[in-house]
């Protein structure tokens, strides 16, 4: 009962009062660190989605290449939880698939 209970007095309580403080302020840091890194991250994303437009845009980029950017595109679009991020991955994929070109058709007689 009463006995196992610890008397604090204001020294103890100052202590823990100062490594409660200290405990907030390092899981503030860690938070803000974190934050950082997310928007590092979704701006180098929104250099490449730049970048993708840019090449897929261009007249004599293969429908391979383009082809082969569609599901990525798609899964960094739907998977952005930034509202730029997702209106620009959305805005290249769609240009993406308006740009393919049908494939040049091959005959038989063509191999050489």
């Amino acid at each position: 009962g009463d006995e196992d209970e610890e008397e604090w007095g204001d020294d103890k309580m100052f202590a823990m009062d100062k490594l409660i403080g200290q405990a907030f302020k390092s899981k503030q840091a860690e938070m803000n660190k974190n934050k950082q890194a997310t928007q590092l991250t979704d701006a180098v994303k929104l250099r490449v989605l730049e970048l993708i437009d840019v090449v897929v845009g261009h007249k004599d980029t293969p429908s391979l290449c383009v082809l082969r950017a569609i599901k990525p595109l798609l899964a960094l679009a739907k998977g952005s939880q930034t509202k730029t991020l997702n209106q620009k991955g959305f805005a290249v994929y769609t240009k993406t698939l308006t740009t393919l070109k049908p494939a040049p058709a091959v005959s038989e007689g063509d191999s050489e």
